[in-house]
Parts: C-alpha cells; structure tokens; sequence
C-alpha cells in the first residue's frame, strides 16, 4: 500500500496492532459505553474494493463530532484507523484501543504547509507526528510541527534502535522530522505506506462503521 492511496485522509490517522476484526470490535464496544446516553448507535459492515474507494464512503466530513469511521487491514500485523471528522482523523483512538485491547497503537500526521500565495494566508499548518503507544503508556512520541507562528521539535521517550537521530539536529527546525523519515519508521514497524510492501489484504475487506440517531443541532456536513 502507499500513502498516496489515502488522499486527503492520509494528513491523520492511526494505526492498532492486532486484526482489523479486534479492533473494529473493540473500537465499537468502547464508542457503545457511552453513545447510548446521547441517544446515538453504530451500525458496523464489511466492505472490501481498494481503500481508495472505501475512503470515499466516509464523505462528507462532519464537524464538530465524526460520524463516519473506517478500519483497514495494512497487513497481517496493523490495522489503520480513519474517521470522516473535519478536522482530520481523531488522534484519542489509537491510544484508547491500545489500552483497552492491550496491544500497540500509532498515531499519524503528515500535514504539508500550505500557503495561499495570492493573500499569503495558511491554509493547512505543517506537521509531521509519530506517536507510538504501548497499551496506556507513550512509548515514543515524535514531532516536527508549525504551530500558528513557528516550527517547533520536540521527542519523548527511547528512541527506536532504527531512528536516525542526526536529523533530529537539522538546522531547520522543520527538517528535523520531515515525512520520509516517518515513513522510514513505519516500514521498519512493518507498517509500510512506501508501497514496497505488498499485502494479501489489499482489496480488504475493511468495517465501515456509521453513527446514527439524536445528532448534534449544530452537526455540519462538508464535502470537500
């Protein structure tokens, strides 16, 4: 698989070690503590096709709650995690299923800086983040991120036996975790998005899992 496949849903995700089945499961069981209260309910269904076209079935986005999630199989280890939120893939998940599944979980960004030139105003602020969790503990958490004014870098935890700490020095604040090295990182976690790995589960299948009931007055739908 490669990132380019995600489109826009590769900017943030997550990833859950364990089957696609375990952590659509689990992903349901923890969304159910507490959803019936708002009167709301999820419906889970397999769907199978390219991820590309899976991805589509989560538009529009909505704001200012998901209502729309997906959960991939990238190979026989990892299993990625999307929701339709407007902002980007909610980052709580894969720490969450992490814990109550007892397993490792991932987070993911890979946001391009991006200004409009005519008026020089952003329109998407750049961030590279890494975020690796052991059940309920950050193992490792990586970042090179704009945040509104400047670049800033930071690192928690041990590093990985593989990272290449001398980019960390760059002079750049925002070469010091650019995307290639995250996805260097991934495939040496066996989670490849470099498409030089090729998986018996490319066409899936996947769970799509839709919310549904008593929605938020102010639920808005964008289709961008």
């Amino acid at each position: 698989m490669h990132l380019e496949q995600l489109g826009a849903f590769g900017v943030q995700f997550g990833l859950i070690k364990g089957s696609c089945e375990a952590a659509s499961q689990g992903f349901v069981d923890w969304q159910m503590t507490f959803l019936p209260e708002y009167g709301l309910r999820l419906t889970a269904t397999p769907i199978g096709g390219t991820i590309s076209a899976a991805l589509h079935h989560l538009m529009p986005r909505t704001a200012p709650i998901a209502t729309r999630y997906l959960l991939w199989p990238l190979n026989e280890e990892w299993t990625l995690y999307f929701d339709n939120g407007r902002p980007g893939s909610d980052p709580a998940p894969p720490s969450v299923l992490a814990s109550r599944l007892h397993t490792d979980g991932i987070r993911i960004s890979l946001a391009d800086h991006k200004i409009d030139p005519p008026t020089n105003q952003v329109l998407q602020y750049g961030a590279t983040i890494f975020e690796y969790f052991e059940h309920a503990t950050v193992r490792r958490r990586i970042f090179a991120a704009n945040d509104g004014s400047k670049w800033v870098f930071d690192q928690q935890g041990a590093a990985f036996p593989f990272e290449d700490e001398k980019t960390y020095q760059a002079r750049r604040v925002r070469d010091r975790f650019p995307k290639i090295l995250l996805l260097h990182y991934l495939h040496q976690l066996n989670a490849s998005l470099d498409g030089t790995r090729t998986s018996p589960f490319e066409n899936g299948p996947g769970i799509l899992i839709v919310k549904s009931g008593r929605m938020p007055r102010d639920l808005k739908a964008f289709y961008e």
